[in-house]
C-alpha cells in the first residue's frame, strides 16, 4: 500500500511455520477483541438510533429470493467502477 516495496519479515527457517505463527497471533487477537466486545456489551442494552439526512422512501427489504450466478454477474457488470486512492486494490478495468 505504501511506496516502500521492501518486505521486512522476522527471521525464519520455515515459511510455513512463520505463516502459522502469524495466523495464530491474529486468531488469538481477534478472539480477545471479540470476547472484550461481548463482555462490554452484555450488561448494556443496544438501542442505537441513527437519524438520516434523507428520508428513505423505497421498499423495505424483508425477504430474499434465490438468484443465479449469471444474474449476479450481470448486476456487477452493469455497476459503475468506483474507487479511491485509499483502496488497497484498484478496480478491475
Amino acid at each position: 500500500m505504501g511506496s516502500n516495496s521492501d518486505v521486512n519479515l522476522p527471521h525464519f527457517t520455515s515459511a510455513e511455520l512463520l505463516a502459522d505463527k502469524f495466523s495464530n497471533y491474529f486468531m488469538r487477537t481477534a478472539t480477545i477483541i471479540r470476547n472484550k466486545i461481548i463482555s462490554d456489551t452484555s450488561n448494556t442494552t443496544c438501542d442505537i438510533s441513527i437519524d438520516a439526512d434523507i428520508m428513505f422512501n423505497g421498499n423495505m427489504l424483508e425477504m430474499f429470493r434465490p438468484t443465479s450466478e449469471v444474474d449476479v454477474k450481470e448486476i456487477i457488470i452493469k455497476s459503475l467502477n468506483k474507487s479511491r486512492d485509499l483502496d488497497p486494490l484498484s478496480n478491475w478495468q
